[in-house]
């Protein structure tokens, strides 16, 4: 036994005679070298109340007792006093703020006691198998004790320029788009925008970041664009290359270089010239969709559908176009890849730019024969585009404004596409909210859109008439003053440790939440906070558990910085 151990008044006390198992609680350590004040309730954490202790802290407790005389406190500082006084609130901490759970005496503190060098380092010693990761303690949800969730200490960022756009995790590296301000494409008469600054583009490599400011120019001052999206599309030698695509009105192409790092100004010749392509028709280019699978293919939404397939040469790329929309009201939206029967079918929608035209153009590409396969029966503007696992269905979220209103509704409709003649087979009204996106869940039962309002729906696709499920990010709006509201802008699919769904989705309450169609609506676990961002949820993304290297989450918000979330378990 310890106890048994160090029973002689006279033994030294030394880092390496202490035996590695006893725990030492941090509190304890820290009351002995640090003066405390009292918080008015001495009885509480009183040394005589063992009903919570466990049988090491007994005998830690045995050990104080017989070697008080050995712990000499350190001088009292000028620094502030600590107040270990319980903080537990209802509502979310502010992005000033910074809430620690203390897993083993479960209290809260807004400060971390400050020890001596000298203890910090026996500190170590004494607790290197025995102390827990740190958590944030939130409730989603005032009064609702249920609801409350502990999350990892996230890693954050502030080197983005802006708002998040994109995230991309691959290879052990995180690669994320965001907008700038004064990023906008050139206009005449512009003048410089003191806010502008790089940061639109910046790679992870490692928890090292750098910035990629390619997208740019000089004169006739210094200006960074926003990017808009980012991708990865693997190469026909087994490599891949990094996508981007800004309002520079370009789309770039870069290879890692033989120090890691990606770039396009500077190429070794093994990985070809550096390549470039202008947009056209004074719209820049937006969404890039990747073909799945090793074609070496991807398409670009701009005004038209552009095409771009890797030569034999391995060194260059083969632009085409494919017309979607007849007129120069609207552009390219959504785009999505088919999959198993229509694998070579890229799906379109497009989008209006122009309040007055309320008109869009839906479509179905053969890409190898560069025609339409099929035309969809729908002339209302795109809002989200969503394909099925098996390739079979597509669901297509529209506004329609009608000539003599203000206000638009917004419809969703189901296309089974192996008849391959555009017509409908289910719609249902969504409302007055606009659409951000929409996917089939894995199995092909559920529809989920989520929506400008903060609320995200499911729908039963096989017939789409009432709403199986409403979530909604209700806490607290996060948006940052003069930002816009966006909604629920992601969502993404997850298969769970009992192989039950889980949809999870970010919103401008500043949470990623998980919520899982099987259990009840009003069921405890659902809508629980699986990671919280000072902002609003701009985009997340979710690593691949069977690659080393990746995140279990990365989360960028409107204010432009980046959390890096690891140790969350089963999502």
């Amino acid at each position: 036994m310890v106890v048994d151990m160090l029973q002689d008044d006279d033994v030294d006390i030394g880092i390496a005679e202490m035996p590695p198992h006893v725990p030492c609680p941090p509190s304890r350590l820290a009351s002995t070298f640090i003066d405390i004040p009292s918080s008015g309730d001495e009885s509480k954490y009183s040394e005589d109340d063992d009903s919570s202790d466990s049988e090491d802290e007994q005998l830690l407790k045995d050990v104080d007792r017989r070697f008080a005389h050995k712990w000499n406190p350190l001088p009292s500082s000028k620094e502030p006093e600590l107040d270990f006084t319980p903080t537990f609130s209802s509502q979310p901490p502010s992005s000033r703020s910074r809430r620690n759970l203390n897993s083993t005496f479960g209290f809260v503190s807004d400060y971390e006691p400050k020890l001596h060098p000298r203890f910090e380092r026996l500190l170590q010693k004494l607790n290197k198998h025995q102390l827990r990761p740190k958590q944030h303690f939130y409730h989603s949800r005032a009064g609702d004790p249920s609801r409350i969730v502990r999350t990892a200490v996230p890693f954050t960022s502030k080197i983005s320029a802006g708002a998040i756009n994109k995230i991309v995790q691959y290879d052990g590296s995180v690669i994320v788009a965001s907008a700038t301000t004064g990023g906008q494409p050139d206009y005449q008469g512009e003048t410089a925008d003191p806010y502008n600054k790089a940061g639109s583009l910046v790679v992870w490599d490692k928890e090292e970041p750098y910035i990629l400011s390619d997208h740019s120019r000089r004169a006739p001052f210094t200006k960074h664009y926003t990017v808009n999206d980012v991708a990865i599309c693997p190469t026909a030698d087994g490599k891949h290359v990094m996508i981007s695509s800004s309002h520079d009105f370009k789309v770039k192409i870069w290879k890692r270089a033989t120090n890691g790092r990606y770039a396009v100004d500077v190429q070794p010749r093994e990985f070809g010239r550096p390549y470039r392509i202008k947009s056209q028709q004074h719209q820049p280019p937006m969404d890039i969709a990747v073909k799945p699978g090793n074609d070496a293919t991807f398409a670009v939404a701009s005004r038209q559908v552009i095409i771009h397939s890797e030569s034999d040469h391995h060194d260059e790329w083969n632009p085409r176009t494919l017309t979607l929309v007849p007129n120069s009201r609207a552009r390219t939206g959504a785009m999505k890849w088919g999959s198993g029967p229509t694998e070579d079918i890229l799906f379109a929608s497009s989008e209006s730019y122009n309040d007055e035209m309320r008109t869009g153009c839906h479509k179905g590409f053969d890409v190898e024969g560069d025609k339409v396969a099929f035309k969809f029966d729908l002339d209302e503007d795109g809002e989200a585009l969503a394909v099925d696992a098996l390739g079979e269905r597509v669901a297509i979220c529209t506004e329609n404004r009608p000539d003599d209103s203000d206000e638009s509704t917004y419809m969703a409709r189901i296309f089974d596409v192996r008849r391959k003649d555009g017509r409908e087979t289910s719609q249902v009204e969504l409302g007055q909210s606009n659409v951000n996106w929409a996917s089939f869940s894995p199995d092909g039962i559920y529809l989920a859109i989520g929506r400008g309002d903060g609320h995200t729906v499911l729908y039963d696709s096989r017939y789409l008439d009432d709403i199986l499920y409403e979530f909604a990010h209700d806490d607290p709006s996060r948006v940052h003053p003069g930002n816009n509201y966006y909604g629920v802008v992601h969502g993404e699919w997850r298969t769970l440790h009992d192989n039950r769904l889980g949809l999870l989705t970010g919103g401008p309450d500043g949470c990623v939440r998980l919520w899982q169609p099987h259990h009840a609506p009003c069921s405890k676990g659902q809508g629980k906070i699986v990671a919280q961002a000072d902002g609003d949820v701009a985009y997340f993304t979710v690593g691949n558990r069977q690659f080393d290297g990746e995140h279990d989450l990365v989360v960028g918000d409107g204010d432009g910085r980046i959390y890096f979330f690891d140790g969350l378990g089963n999502i």
